[in-house]
């Protein structure tokens, strides 16, 4: 039941300035290890968020049964099913504990959810034909994206009950992630180019690819401004950390595809890997003792070696239409 996003495409209309021309970096080194998060029993385990208190979210399955969400804290499991719900997906928690995610009936009715105080209630966005929220921060904002009759996707911002759109000027489709205790939302969006990165902060878009990567979506944000999520290059998906203007790959050693999803303010990161004879088991990765990572700036450096939004319109529209 898993809440798959489609990518389509259109050509970016919206323009931002980029602070310099320097193409950023990908770093190869290994300066993470990783620590496996599974459901006992599970044969798929997905690792979604992580709050401040190391607090994991997610969802597993077992053969072909449907999710079941469950939150890891402090090394033991509590499973979260939606009451009546024959799937359960949990995407997100705050320093509060509270969580978001999706369920779904065994007729396929997917409906989101806020789970706050041991009590679950329902996120719609008015109108729309499927909510999906992803993201929460300590102030209770949430982020998502809700679908409408024609199957078109669209990102939102619900604070306290009252929504907001978030999307991408001229995109097609535009799916909302992460938010941080700042108010500060990534994600991706689609254009005739393929899938990009963006973070949505102060009312303006800035857009971000990972270097030589042909699709690139973004999940999760901190405090500090540092990004993660998910790209698709030469040899198949990784996750990828975005600190200080360089990106690092984040591969979970010996296995075929790596997701990163969410990162906490003490910079751990979560999400999912398998392949390579592997199952999809969860993760939880930390800096490696001796390692480090750049020291994130403000979020204004996201524009730091970033090509503004119009030369890179220009470039993809010479670039074949993915």
């Amino acid at each position: 039941m898993s809440s798959t996003l489609r990518i389509r495409a259109r050509t970016l209309a919206h323009a931002a300035a980029a602070a310099a021309a320097l193409a950023p970096a990908l770093a190869d080194a290994q300066v993470y290890g990783y620590s496996p998060i599974v459901v006992a029993g599970a044969t798929e385990t997905l690792a979604r968020g992580i709050n401040a208190a190391g607090q994991v979210v997610g969802s597993s399955t077992t053969g072909g049964t449907g999710y079941r969400g469950f939150v890891y804290s402090a090394g033991t499991f509590s499973l979260l099913d939606a009451p009546g719900a024959a799937a359960t997906e949990a995407f997100g928690i705050n320093a509060a504990g509270q969580i978001v995610g999706t369920s779904a009936t065994a007729a396929g009715n997917v409906q989101g959810f806020l789970y706050s105080g041991g009590a679950f209630s329902a996120i719609t966005v008015p109108g729309a034909d499927l909510t999906n929220p992803y993201g929460i921060n300590a102030a209770g904002q949430i982020v998502g994206t809700y679908n409408d009759a024609a199957g078109r996707t669209f990102s939102f911002i619900d604070n306290a009950g009252t929504f907001g759109a978030i999307n991408v000027p001229g995109s097609i489709a535009t799916m909302a992630r992460g938010i941080n205790d700042a108010g500060a939302v990534v994600g991706s969006y689609t254009d005739r180019a393929g899938g990009h990165g963006f973070l949505y902060d102060a009312g303006a878009f800035t857009s971000f690819d990972v270097p030589g990567a042909a699709l690139t979506f973004a999940t999760g944000i901190n405090s500090a401004g540092q990004i993660v999520g998910t790209y698709f290059g030469a040899t198949g998906f990784a996750g990828f950390l975005y600190s200080g203007g360089v990106f690092t790959t984040l591969a979970v050693p010996g296995s075929g595809f790596t997701e990163a999803s969410g990162i906490n303010d003490a910079g751990q990161i979560v999400g999912w890997s398998g392949g390579a004879g592997q199952p999809t088991s969860g993760f939880i990765a930390t800096v490696l003792p001796g390692t480090a990572v750049p020291e994130p700036s403000a979020l204004a450096l996201l524009g730091v070696g970033l090509v503004g939004l119009g030369g890179a319109a220009a470039r993809r529209r010479r670039s074949s239409t993915a």
